[in-house]
């Protein structure tokens, strides 16, 4: 039987499954809750909001209620069935008309490539930085900029939300014309622990830390900042602190808004 997850003013059914205490998390406000926020003063009735890295659906389910229209990307084959099941729990909502669900990753040539994911996959996890994982999916692809191209509208504001465990290190370097334009909004997860575990496999220390910190400084060079950064609680994030960090071996943020 669905369950109903209520937050704020919005509201959506899920089949809990597998993911019963993760669901239960999220209705009692305990997942995410600063994400939440920044769709509330993000996303508009006229934004399109691409959701890359949909996961089983807690933020497509929620930004879809705020948005003109939401498409979202899930390539994990047993994420994306769950993720699927959620929007049919939903079915007879009128914003469901406006959710579009596509089985592929976003990255930067569109390409596809190997997904490798923990366990049996599904657990929000899956990432290209492991490759030869026991469970591994060989999945589709897609350049953001044929998604826009093609989906928004002309002088249509767009939130793009990107949780991608690890993919963003190669994502940005590739669409800093997208995220550095004015109606464009963007929140970044970064998963910085995950690109040190992948790098350690080089088994050359020197080497690993020279290729971590070079994906850093790869995705700092990226960002827009002529625009407004700022980490998840709102407080503003500078360039030289993020270089600054990267020297003291410091974590990198785990989240970045970029917005006007």
């Amino acid at each position: 039987m669905p369950r109903t997850i209520a937050i704020g003013s919005c509201s959506y059914a899920v089949e809990e499954g597998a993911h019963r205490r993760f669901w239960k998390r999220v209705n009692s406000g305990a997942w995410e809750p600063e994400t939440f926020a920044i769709f509330d003063e993000y996303i508009g009735k006229e934004s399109l909001f691409l959701d890359v890295g949909a996961s089983i659906g807690p933020t497509a389910l929620y930004g879809v209620q705020r948005a003109a229209r939401c498409i979202a990307f899930e390539p994990d084959p047993l994420a994306f069935a769950e993720l699927e099941a959620n929007v049919a729990a939903n079915r007879g909502q009128a914003w469901v008309e406006m959710l579009e669900l596509h089985q592929c990753a976003i990255n930067s040539d569109g390409r596809s490539f190997i997904l490798g994911g923990r366990g049996e996959g599904g657990d929000s996890m899956s990432s290209a930085l492991f490759p030869n994982r026991t469970s591994r999916w060989t999945v589709e692809a897609r350049r953001l900029h044929d998604v826009l191209a093609t989906e928004r509208q002309p002088g249509q504001p767009v939130f793009i939300k990107i949780d991608i465990e690890g993919g963003e290190y190669e994502l940005l370097p590739a669409i800093g014309d997208i995220i550095a334009d004015s109606l464009v909004t963007a929140y970044v997860s970064f998963h910085p622990r995950m690109l040190r575990k992948s790098v350690a496999a080089t088994n050359d220390p020197m080497k690993a830390s020279v290729i971590y910190v070079d994906q850093h400084l790869s995705v700092i060079e990226s960002l827009p900042w002529s625009r407004r950064i700022a980490g998840s609680d709102g407080a503003e994030i500078k360039r030289d602190a993020l270089e600054d960090g990267l020297k003291r071996h410091s974590m990198f943020p785990r989240e970045i808004l970029i917005r006007s």
